[in-house]
């Protein structure tokens, strides 16, 4: 199992980087999945961690070079994501012209929410999502601000990697990303619904 990550696929949060592409993407390892209930851990390499959330969609069959027309058959249901990594040592990295790894998919960066059947009544149309922290929220998205919907992301992402049944796709963030620290308590609402909480470490 694979999660692939979408970047810069809302316009307010594009930025220069990810202008000379359409799909921008990175990949996290199975290591990063939090399980329900575990809190995410500040890695001991970031001064400045911080969070997004987003809504990620689950692969259901395997498929390679799909047509955009056939990909909606590919997904079965989404949930919300959050999505954190070390925002001081992003910096460094993208300044330098490294690869994001290092601050993007390390071990317990990705927790994921209980996932909702893309048929489910409400679920079929606009997505709405919003993020929350320590009963504040710090804002809401719907995937009608997406540059790429679904099906062009999945399409788009088996133009160069095979994608199997149970692999995750993040599909971007429409929220500003949050810093985080230590007796923070996170949550990730789908269509007004709480389906994560994570407590910061």
């Amino acid at each position: 199992m694979k999660i692939l990550c979408v970047s810069g696929n809302y316009q307010n949060f594009r930025e220069p980087v990810e202008t000379s592409s359409k799909l921008v993407f990175y990949m996290k390892p199975e290591t990063a999945l939090i399980r329900e209930n575990f809190p995410f851990f500040i890695p001991a390499f970031s001064d400045k961690p911080c969070a997004e959330a987003g809504l990620v969609i689950r692969i259901c069959k395997v498929g390679e070079n799909i047509p955009v027309r056939f990909a909606h058959t590919y997904y079965d249901s989404v949930s919300v994501a959050m999505n954190f990594f070390a925002a001081d040592l992003l910096d460094t990295l993208k300044a330098n012209g490294h690869p994001w790894e290092a601050a993007r998919s390390f071990d317990g960066s990705f927790p994921t929410g209980k996932f909702i059947s893309i048929g489910k009544a409400g679920l079929s149309g606009e997505i709405t999502y919003s993020f929350w922290r320590n009963k504040v929220e710090a804002g809401e998205a719907t995937s009608a601000g997406m540059i790429l919907n679904f099906p062009e992301i999945v399409a788009g992402l088996s133009r160069y990697v095979m994608l199997k049944t149970g692999d995750l796709i993040y599909t971007g963030s429409g929220i500003q990303a949050i810093d985080v620290q230590a007796g923070d308590a996170l949550e990730a609402r789908l269509q007004g619904q709480s389906v994560l909480k994570v407590s910061i470490k």
